[in-house]
């Protein structure tokens, strides 16, 4: 049985941001799909199925608490964990969206595994990988 690799999606208007995500994750082994556009992000989360999503809370066209509160409400995509990303604001200011993690911008290499980990310790399997 081939060894299934641990996806992550990252959704991130700021290319400099993708770029530090990247870098900070290069020797990590995960399966890396970045996206500057929130739309085009909701669309990869629907046909990858990621282990985990990071999202940026501030973008263009829909915040990040919009598109994780999209992806919570679609079947193909609720057992996903999210975590919501950002500079300007504290947790409880999103209290009110369905993340699983938070992480505030400017964030460490081990703070951003830190919070993959955590996040994907919550996953709800596939049913396909559900033991019987």
């Amino acid at each position: 049985m081939e060894k299934r690799v641990f996806s992550v999606l990252v959704i991130d208007d700021e290319q400099d941001v993708l770029k530090s995500i990247q870098y900070c994750l290069r020797s990590s082994g995960l399966k890396l799909t970045m996206t500057s556009d929130p739309k085009k992000g909701i669309e990869l989360a629907r046909t990858i199925e990621p282990d985990v999503i990071l999202c940026d809370a501030a973008m263009p066209d829909l915040s990040g608490s919009q598109v994780i509160s999209m992806l919570k409400e679609d079947a193909a995509t609720a057992r996903i964990p999210a975590v919501l990303m950002t500079a300007v604001a504290e947790a409880h200011m999103f209290s009110h969206v369905p993340w699983t993690g938070f992480l505030s911008k400017p964030f460490s290499a081990k703070e951003l595994r830190e919070a993959i980990v955590s996040a994907a310790k919550t996953a709800v399997p596939k049913s396909d990988e559900q033991i019987a």
